[in-house]
């Protein structure tokens, strides 16, 4: 599949800027939930209005919101705008965001596997996000040409991108 070739230098580097959290340690378990908060508020409103109803993920809101409640630590709702660049294909966006949650899914394994039954892990355990990847793997996996293929890699960069822009750098900046 061209995004994951495409894409794997961003993957890779954001998979390496989240494992410097150690996500069994509540602190650190807190900091990747309102990084998620921060990210996907933006995202879903965007997606609400602007997304394709068949490339539109579950909304993981609710969730995020549930699980820092149960911890009892401040948050607050992002006020961002995200949006992808005009004429891409959102279809890119669509395959971060469910891959993303693959990775949720190794995160909750390793979680349940360290005994850390004291964290709340809706968002990390939401089936919904298992269904919208097996329902978008077909549409991955046909073939495009390679202006569709370039329009589908432009939303998947912007969404890492965006992604990005959560984390806080190693200087404690944030990245762009």
């Amino acid at each position: 599949m061209h995004l994951k070739q495409e894409t794997r230098a961003l993957h890779d580097l954001l998979d390496s800027r989240m494992s410097k959290l150690d996500l069994a340690v509540a602190e650190d378990y807190t900091a990747f939930l309102k990084i998620q908060l921060a990210a996907r508020a933006p995202m879903e409103r965007w997606a609400r209005n602007d997304c394709p109803p068949h490339l539109r993920p579950p909304e993981q809101l609710p969730l995020l919101i549930e699980d820092l409640n149960a911890i009892g630590k401040p948050f607050s709702l992002p006020n961002r705008q995200f949006s992808l660049p005009s004429g891409s294909n959102p279809l890119g966006f669509a395959w971060v965001v469910a891959g993303s949650h693959l990775g949720n899914r190794a995160m909750l394994a390793d979680l349940e596997k360290r005994n850390t039954s004291g964290l709340p892990t809706r968002f990390l355990a939401d089936p919904r996000m298992i269904a919208f990847w097996r329902n978008l793997r077909p549409q991955l996996e046909q073939d495009t040409n390679d202006d569709t293929a370039a329009k589908s890699l432009e939303a998947a960069i912007a969404t890492f991108r965006f992604f990005f822009t959560q984390l806080p750098s190693e200087e404690g900046q944030r990245v762009a």
